[in-house]
Formats: structure tokens, C-alpha cells, sequence
């Protein structure tokens, strides 16, 4: 129920596996996750927001979903790091750069949901 696209690195396999174990030993992981008229569908990788598609990029992507899982919680640099990129080496910028990009598409389609 999952698939990783190439390039890819072995950490992100590994996540991936560790997910798929988890929910096998009954730790149910909702298909969709919903905060406010932000809806994340993972089975599909569909993002909408005010009834709009929002096209993402997947680190964009997995961003939001540590942010739509723990709706409230502010999340520090290294949270959003190990969510993105799965243990990766990442440059300096990075995380800034994909939050840019996930921060920008949502605008597209209404407010700024994220504080």
C-alpha cells in the first residue's frame, strides 16, 4: 500500500517498512487525515484544501503529514527534518526551501494554515 519513487535512499525504505510493520501489528493509521478544510488523503497521496487540489512535491508531502498528525504541536527543526528526510543528510536550506514550497501551494488555494 505504499511506493517510493526514484531516487530513493535505503533510510527511505527502511521508514516506509517500519510504517507498513507498524500498522500490521494494529497500530491503525487513518487513510485520511483532517484539520479543518485541510484533507490529506494517503492511500491516493491527494492533498485538498478548501475543496482545492494542492499539488506537492513528496518531502512537501510528508511534511504535512507530520503537521496534520499532530495537529497543534509545534514541531521543531529536527521533527520536521526526520519526517522529510527519513535520517538523509540534507543541506542547510532545505527544510526551508520545502516549507516555502508547501507554505506556497496551500496559499494558492486559501489562508495559510500553518502557523
Amino acid at each position: 500500500d505504499d511506493y517510493v519513487v526514484k531516487p530513493f535512499s535505503l533510510r527511505e525504505v527502511e521508514a516506509r517498512l517500519e510504517a507498513l510493520l507498524k500498522r500490521s501489528q494494529g497500530r491503525v493509521v487513518p487513510d485520511t487525515l483532517r484539520v479543518g478544510e485541510l484533507v490529506f488523503d494517503r492511500a491516493a497521496m491527494e492533498v485538498r484544501y478548501c475543496g482545492q487540489a494542492v499539488r506537492l512535491p513528496p518531502k512537501a508531502i510528508r511534511l504535512l503529514e507530520a503537521l496534520m498528525a499532530q495537529p497543534g504541536r509545534v514541531l521543531g527543526r529536527a521533527d520536521l527534518e526526520q519526517a522529510a528526510w527519513a535520517g538523509e543528510p540534507i543541506s542547510g536550506d532545505s527544510l526551508r526551501t520545502q516549507m516555502s514550497t508547501l507554505r506556497r501551494a496551500l496559499a494558492q488555494a486559501g489562508p495559510d494554515p500553518i502557523e
